[in-house]
This record gives structure tokens, C-alpha cells and sequence, in this order.
């Protein structure tokens, strides 16, 4: 075994549950996190592993964080260490220069945590990358990032959903008289000594003024303001009286949030976005501030998780002020300004509750693209044929069920199954390779003479079937047989192969009182192409009970 790992399970044994618990919620943060003792790295979470592009989290650990750290930045890194003297004490924010495991470099903001651990110092280093600078612009007026030297002084804490604090700053150590070894793991009630229910706060607008209860029993007039995030919350709290420099702080508090945060008026103009909304959406502050949500050049369309375009009258915006309530955990898709599409979970609160029509509105999102886009590819691949790119038996079956309970535009009007002729002669000829080419090409111009209602589907080997949506005009479905008939009787070429197929068609329509099950419905088709293929190839047949067979 190695040191490494005797070490990882030395430290797994002495950890409490509060510990593993916390260790726990750095693994699920989007957020990178590195733990290092003695400047050797004892912990890195996946996020970090990805950032530092890693192959794992243990190519990381075990090795000197100086192997992560441009030599032009172990300067400024260490002197802010240094600083560093008490459990729980936060070093500011300063900009380093990392080196990837790639061989490349990352600009990154960090900010480094004191912990101490059964007597010895470990630091927690938290980081992200650094978005590039632009033209200059106004800190004060955008709210970008924090001036150099500032400090954050407001208490700030998070928590996870249940309200278990996960994060406590020099600021809340410094107003409550508690360190952060005594609360994390704290349920927020014990560790502000007041009710404090971040979820309900959250929703009921996120802000109330309230008295807290330092480690001595004195009273704190504090305001409390509680932004939700994808893993818990956020909870700022300072003293009522603390009013200089309050809407630095509070920018500077939401600039260090890995989530996306925005203010919108209730004139719809961006009154605030912070520096992960502004990357998320691939802006800079001049770029929003200021401007109406919806104006020329800066509108940012918002869509369903079907991809269909939110209307005006439901945008969440309008929604939270026509109800006063709260959104949590709604997934929509944004266009961002270069037309890019993102897919983010988000939560929305009126600023003001008691006053819904003028309150500022503020949501918070996180960017999901990456398990929206492989859960889209999960879904497309199960529903989907592989070789063809055209739904599949199950999708398909799914589908007409649906449309022959319909009434009216949306009702199954027709069902042509359908077999290729000569398939099989490809194959034996030439290879199944070969053979799989020609389905693709025979799929891509079934696809192409169908209407955009229709569903062309692969069932198996060289059957498919057309599912007709809603009333066809002129000739019918006989029509449109015919123009199956028509590009599958064209020649195929593969490399240097010209080929020829055809394919026998069997229909059946399905008229508005029509009371077959499905299952009867897709056997009559069957039927009508096996009568079809009797008749020789490129044929087509009309299933009609009792009545007599209609020929192409």
C-alpha cells in the first residue's frame, strides 16, 4: 500500500461525521477545492481534478502544491498563508496563476481558509477560474469584481439544504463569537442562536431584519439576506447599524459564488449580475446593467425543457410579480449573447415581497448544460436506431399510441409499413457494411419525402414504418407511398457501387371513429405489405376489410 493511501485511510478513520459530511458536500461541489498540509496536497475534489485537468483527484494528492502553483505566484500565495493565524481565518482574494497537469496554465481567483485540524494546520484553498479583462469599466456602477485590498466584513454562511451550516466566515466568527470548528455541522438555529429556516426566508423574498445571539448571550440586530444555490444556501447577516460600504460587501459576496446571480427591476433592466452569471452567460457587466432584459441585442430568450421558446406572459420575471411567490428548481434553457444555448437550474425571489409590482426581482442559476446535454444524448440514444438515426420500435409504438387516442390535428391518420426489396440480395453480394450503407441512404430519403408531422421509424432489420399525423391532403397516403416508391427506386451509390432496391408498402388508414387498438392497427399494415410483397417488388396495398385490394 502506499503512503498516500495509508494516509487517505488514517484520515478517513479519524474523521467525525460532521467531517464527513462536509468532505461529502466538497465532493459534489461544482466549485474546485484543494485541502494541503506541510504544502503537500491531502485532498482534491472533482471539480478541482477537471480544473487542473487530471486525469483522477489521485494524480493530484500526495504530490507538493507547489507542482500546482506558477512560480510567479508562490510569492503572493504564501505571504497570504502567512497571514493566516486563527481556525476559520479567510485570506482575501487574490489572483494566481496555476499550472495544469496538462502543461498548461490556468488564471484563476483564489481565497484560502485556515483549518485546524487535532492541532494541525490545514489549508483549504478555493478557487475559479479567471475571466479574461476587458476594456476597463466602472466596479461601482456594474458591480464587478472586488476592488483590490477590499474585504468582505459581512458574516457570511452556507449551508447545505437541511440547514446544516457548511461554511463560516472570519466575518460570522467575528459578530457571533463562534468559530468555524465549533458550527460547521451546526444546524444555522444553534449557530446564530435565533429561528433561522433558510428555505422559507429563502422563498418568502430572501430578506428580514431579525435579532441573533452571539456565543455570550448578548443580542445582535442583524439583517439577514438568503440567496439560494443548487446545494443549500447562502445566508448574508451584518449588524442593522452597518450601512457604509453594505453594497460592496454584498457585491463582493455574490462575486465569490460559484451559482449565477442577477437583479432585475421591475422595469425589466438589469440592475446587478455578478461574475459567474456574467461567464455563464457570456457577457460583460457593460453588456447587461442598465439595459432592458428584452431590448434589442441583449435579449436572452428562455426556454421550456422541450426547447419551446417561454412566451413574454410566462416569463419568470412576470410570474413572480404577478404572484409574489418564489421559483425553486425550474431547469430552463437561455440563449446567452453569442447565440450559444445553456441549459440552468435556477431559483427566483421578490427583493421585496411586500411590494410585488415595483420589487426587484433576483434569481440565481446554475449552469447544468453538461448533465442536461448527456441526459439528452441518454434519452435520444434509448429512443433512437443506432444505425439510421431514426426512432425506434419502442419510440415508435409510444407515438401512435398516443396520436390514435388524439382528436382532430394531433390523430393518427394512417399507418404505412413498409419492407425493402433486395435488401437482403446487398448483403450477400456485398457485405453487410455495405448493406448498412444502403439503409442509412434509403432511411435519409424516406425521411426527406414525409411531412414534418410524420414519423418515419425503424422496427427491425429492413422494416420500417410511416406514421401519417393529422388529415393528408390530395391522393392521400397512396400519395405518399408514392414518393417512397419513387426515391427508393433511384439508384444508391456506395464507393464504387451502384445498387438498386425497392420496397413493398402495406397501408392502413385510421378514420375518426375508428375503434381497432393499436395492436390492430399496426397488424393490418403488416398485412397489407405481405399482400404488397406477394404482388411482386415496388408494390403497394390498401388493407380494407371485406373489400377488394387496391394496386399501386
Amino acid at each position: 500500500m502506499s503512503s498516500c493511501d495509508a494516509r487517505g485511510q488514517d484520515d478517513a478513520r479519524s474523521e467525525s461525521g460532521a467531517e464527513r459530511e462536509y468532505r461529502r458536500l466538497l465532493d459534489r461541489s461544482l466549485t474546485p477545492v484543494c485541502i494541503h498540509a506541510g504544502d503537500v496536497v491531502h485532498y482534491v475534489n472533482p471539480a478541482a481534478a477537471r480544473a487542473l485537468k487530471a486525469e483522477s483527484e489521485a494524480e493530484i494528492v500526495g504530490r507538493p502544491i507547489t507542482d500546482y502553483v506558477d512560480p510567479t505566484s508562490l510569492a503572493g500565495v504564501r505571504e497570504r498563508i502567512a497571514g493566516l493565524r486563527e481556525d476559520g481565518d479567510i485570506s482575501e482574494t487574490c489572483d494566481v496563476t496555476l499550472l495544469c497537469a496538462d502543461g498548461t496554465t490556468l488564471a484563476a481567483h483564489a481565497v484560502a481558509a485556515l483549518r485546524m485540524r487535532h492541532g494541525t494546520p490545514t489549508y483549504e484553498v478555493i478557487f475559479r477560474r479567471r475571466a479574461p479583462r476587458h476594456a476597463p469599466r466602472r466596479a461601482e456602477a456594474a458591480g464587478d469584481d472586488t476592488p483590490s485590498g477590499a474585504t468582505v466584513t459581512a458574516a457570511i454562511i452556507t449551508t447545505d439544504r437541511d440547514g446544516i451550516v457548511t461554511g463560516w466566515n472570519t466575518g460570522a466568527r467575528s459578530l457571533y463569537g463562534r468559530s468555524a470548528r465549533e458550527v460547521l455541522g451546526m444546524r444555522i438555529e444553534r449557530a446564530v442562536g435565533a429561528d433561522l429556516d433558510p428555505g422559507v426566508l429563502g422563498r418568502a423574498g430572501g430578506r428580514e431584519p431579525a435579532t441573533h445571539h452571539g456565543a455570550g448571550g448578548q443580542a445582535l440586530s442583524v439583517r439577514v439576506l438568503v440567496i439560494a444555490t443548487a446545494d443549500g444556501h447562502v445566508i448574508v447577516c451584518e449588524t442593522t447599524g452597518a450601512t457604509e460600504r453594505s453594497g460592496d460587501r454584498f457585491r463582493a459576496v455574490l462575486d465569490l459564488l460559484h451559482d449565477g446571480v442577477v437583479i432585475v427591476g421591475s422595469d425589466g433592466r438589469f440592475e446587478f449580475t455578478n461574475v459567474a452569471a456574467r461567464r455563464m452567460l457570456g457577457s460583460g457587466a457593460e453588456d447587461l446593467v442598465g439595459v432592458h432584459h428584452s431590448s434589442r441585442g441583449v435579449d436572452l430568450p428562455l426556454y421550456d425543457a422541450q426547447g419551446q421558446r417561454i412566451s413574454i406572459d410566462s416569463h419568470p420575471i412576470r410570474w413572480i410579480q404577478k404572484t409574489g411567490l418564489s421559483l425553486g428548481g425550474q431547469v430552463v434553457g437561455v440563449d446567452r449573447t453569442d447565440g450559444q444555448r445553456i441549459w440552468v437550474m435556477g431559483h427566483g425571489c421578490l427583493i421585496d415581497p411586500g411590494d410585488p409590482q415595483n420589487s426587484s426581482v433576483l434569481f440565481s442559476f446554475t449552469d447544468i448544460t453538461e448533465h442536461h446535454d448527456a441526459r439528452e444524448r441518454l434519452l435520444h440514444d434509448a429512443t433512437h436506431d443506432w444505425l439510421t438515426g431514426l426512432p425506434n420500435r419502442g419510440y415508435a409504438l409510444d407515438q401512435a399510441a398516443l396520436a390514435l387516442k388524439e382528436h382532430g390535428p394531433g390523430r393518427l391518420s394512417a399507418v404505412l409499413f413498409i419492407d425493402l426489396d433486395r435488401l437482403k440480395a446487398v448483403n450477400d453480394s456485398h457485405g453487410h457494411p455495405i448493406g448498412d450503407d444502403v439503409l442509412r441512404i434509403a432511411a435519409a430519403r424516406m425521411q426527406s419525402v414525409t411531412r414534418a408531422q410524420d414519423l418515419v421509424a425503424r422496427i427491425g432489420g429492413d422494416e420500417f414504418v410511416v406514421l401519417l399525423i393529422g388529415p393528408v391532403e390530395g391522393a392521400g397516403p397512396e400519395a405518399i407511398a408514392r414518393r417512397l416508391h419513387d426515391v427508393l427506386a433511384e439508384d444508391i451509390v456506395v464507393g464504387t457501387l451502384t445498387l438498386r432496391i425497392g420496397a413493398s408498402i402495406g397501408i392502413t388508414t385510421v378514420g375518426s371513429d375508428d375503434e381497432r387498438s393499436l395492436a390492430d392497427v399496426l397488424r393490418d399494415a403488416d398485412a397489407a405489405m405481405y399482400k404488397a410483397k406477394g404482388r411482386g417488388p415496388a408494390k403497394t396495398a390498401h388493407f380494407e376489410d371485406e373489400q377488394p385490394d387496391r394496386d399501386r
